[in-house]
């Protein structure tokens, strides 16, 4: 995958403009695009929040698989943010409340 490294300059445009409409359609999120709502939603713990999901089996791009599938069966905006929370350990504090935007 080759990607045009301009669109990430203004990162919240690139991820309401395109990201979120590509799921939307799709149901699926590559694991850079992932990485980048983490950096746009909880820039000061990306870090801990990559190496909490590459724990998981199959390591980031897998539980960023399984992130997506959970969302795309979770009916609310508040059923996604438990998903994020209980099933994979992203803490609300974190930012991910508001993600809705990009991942709904």
């Amino acid at each position: 995958m080759t990607f045009d490294y301009r669109k990430f300059y203004d990162l919240e445009k690139y991820l309401l403009a395109e990201v979120g409409p590509r799921f939307r359609e799709t149901r699926v999120i590559c694991p850079i695009d992932f990485y980048l709502i983490i950096i746009w939603k909880a820039n000061r713990a990306k870090t801990r929040i990559r190496d909490r999901l590459n724990k998981q089996p199959g390591g980031f791009a897998e539980a960023v698989e399984g992130i997506a599938a959970s969302l795309h069966t979770s009916a609310c905006p508040m059923g996604r943010l438990e998903v994020l929370m209980k099933k994979w350990g992203v803490p609300p504090s974190h930012g991910f409340r508001h993600s809705d935007s990009v991942l709904s």
